[in-house]
């Protein structure tokens, strides 16, 4: 049964322009259902007291959830928006990314209550670090140490606990709902717990970045889409091949400085408008409403390899989202396949990972996450996994539901802005296959790297072009399945839409 046979059988289901109400009732629900979710309040550890929540209350929270979840959920297959391609193709990223953070808040984890962060001093100039902790493990050259959960104008130890209030729980969902990367909490992405630069650069500094290089930069870029653009019969293949992969540089360049430069000025508005606002007199400053981390923490130019381009070299605000319904998955169905294939598996394959006798047992990182919103500090060894190999099943997971979650987006673009209607290749495959691109090249990596270590001597060390092998590696991957992605955006008049339309031909 497809797609518009549910839409025919269910009349709520059919198309509609989008409407005022369609679009604020999934976040409102949402924001509600955090409001209502457990009382925090402030005891000591050892005491064990929790205050019941009212039955009434329960399940208006449930109802809630439940509806935000729906609504949510079906948001790209119900709306569109009729002005605007780039909008109706958000609605798919915004639907199912909705859905899910309301699915992991109150089905995936509901035993443990979400509490308040510990308050914690501000600083500038460096994220801050837990007061709780001996000054071994705030010392700033081991970033794996460093704790972030909450700021505030006064560490905690100074007696003055915060006030809890109904202004401060609306703050404190607020605060929930909006942190896509964890910022001020203990399940806040790698990059915000690793990054040695400033989290909350001044006004000025914002707005100087702003005028010398990121608009000018998404001018430039805009420019070279518009005027590479092929005509509205063509498709991006029709192009030659070099003004193909030229155009979707400059795409992807448009893209990685549009993000920028949102989240630049999303910042530069936040601390301008933030510290009028007499939140610090009443304790309730949270890390995500005054502290912006670097949106790209890992300069560009230092990107070696198509791995560090995902992981470190491209934003990560769907970072919990992927390792929530990607990472962890892959992982388990990975060794799944491993315990099912492993007595006719070669010892020493790429699929099990595993290691000689000889080699030192691994060591797990300080960021690994079992479960949903598990500390991210660091936990005693006892209580780290152990669990190791499946790597690869954790790529594929998140790029497949990277995958998902995208063309969800492309086929609401393509269903109502075109007459092909949505095919099935096109962004997934482009995540998909850069997910085996990263595979592969980590298999490449470790056969050059054990291959350099049975000459012996110093040839095992890594060789001057290592860098430029990857670098070009990278691009070629990225140009050539960037064909995938671009061609729905071009299809569906996104591309057209976001370098100016017919605006351009009417002002000239």
């Amino acid at each position: 049964m497809g797609l518009q046979t549910v839409q025919t059988l269910l009349p709520w289901l059919s198309p509609r322009p989008l409407t005022v109400v369609g679009a604020i009732t999934p976040p409102l629900c949402y924001y509600f259902a955090l409001v209502l979710l457990p009382s925090f309040h402030q005891s000591p550890p050892e005491t064990k007291t929790f205050r019941s929540t009212p039955l009434a209350v329960c399940i208006l929270r449930s109802v809630l959830a439940f509806w935000s979840f729906f609504t949510f959920l079906t948001l790209p297959f119900r709306y569109y928006v009729p002005v605007s391609s780039a909008l109706t193709y958000q609605l798919g990223l915004i639907g199912w990314f909705g859905a899910g953070r309301v699915f992991e808040l109150f089905v995936l984890v509901p035993l443990v209550p979400l509490r308040l962060p510990r308050h914690m001093r501000y600083q500038s100039d460096s994220p801050p670090v837990s007061p709780t902790y001996s000054s071994s493990l705030a010392d700033t050259s081991n970033p794996l140490a460093r704790t972030f959960k909450d700021m505030d104008a006064e560490p905690e130890a100074a007696g003055k606990p915060a006030v809890i209030g109904c202004w401060e729980r609306a703050i404190w969902a607020l605060d929930l709902m909006t942190a896509m990367r964890g910022v001020g909490w203990d399940w806040a992405t790698a990059d915000v717990r690793h990054t040695p630069l400033r989290w909350h650069p001044s006004a000025a500094t914002q707005l100087y970045r702003l005028i010398r290089s990121l608009l000018p930069t998404l001018f430039l870029s805009l420019a070279g889409l518009r005027y590479l653009h092929p005509k509205p019969s063509q498709s991006l293949f029709d192009l030659p091949i070099l003004e193909q992969a030229t155009f979707v540089a400059c795409l992807g360049i448009a893209l990685y400085t549009l993000f920028d430069t949102s989240y630049t000025i999303m910042a530069l508005l936040a601390g301008v408008v933030i510290p009028h606002m007499n939140l610090r007199n009443r304790k309730t400053i949270y890390n995500s409403l005054l502290s912006f981390p670097p949106l790209y923490t890992h300069a560009l130019l230092e990107v070696c390899s198509l791995r560090d381009w995902w992981s470190r070299g491209w934003h990560r605000l769907f970072a919990r989202y992927f390792l929530v319904y990607g990472v962890w998955p892959g992982h388990i169905v990975a060794l799944a396949i491993m315990r099912i294939f492993r007595p006719v598996l070669p010892p020493g394959t790429m699929l099990t990972n595993s290691k000689s006798a000889d080699s030192p047992p691994h060591k797990p990182r300080f960021d690994t996450h079992p479960y949903p919103r598990r500390t991210t500090t660091l936990l005693p060894p006892s209580s780290r996994p152990t669990c190791s190999g499946g790597e690869w099943g954790k790529v594929l997971g998140a790029f497949a539901i990277s995958g998902v979650v995208h063309s969800i987006g492309e086929r609401n673009a393509l269903v109502h802005f075109t007459r092909t209607g949505w095919t099935y290749a096109g962004e997934f495959w482009f995540f998909v296959l850069n997910g085996v691109g990263v595979i592969i090249e980590e298999g490449v990596r470790r056969a050059v790297k054990k291959m350099r270590e049975d000459k012996g001597g110093n040839r095992g060390k890594d060789r001057w072009y290592d860098g430029y092998v990857g670098k070009l590696w990278t691009l070629t991957v990225l140009l050539a399945t960037g064909t995938l992605f671009a061609d729905g955006w071009l299809k569906s008049g996104i591309t057209w839409e976001i370098t100016g339309g017919n605006i351009w031909s009417q002002v000239l």
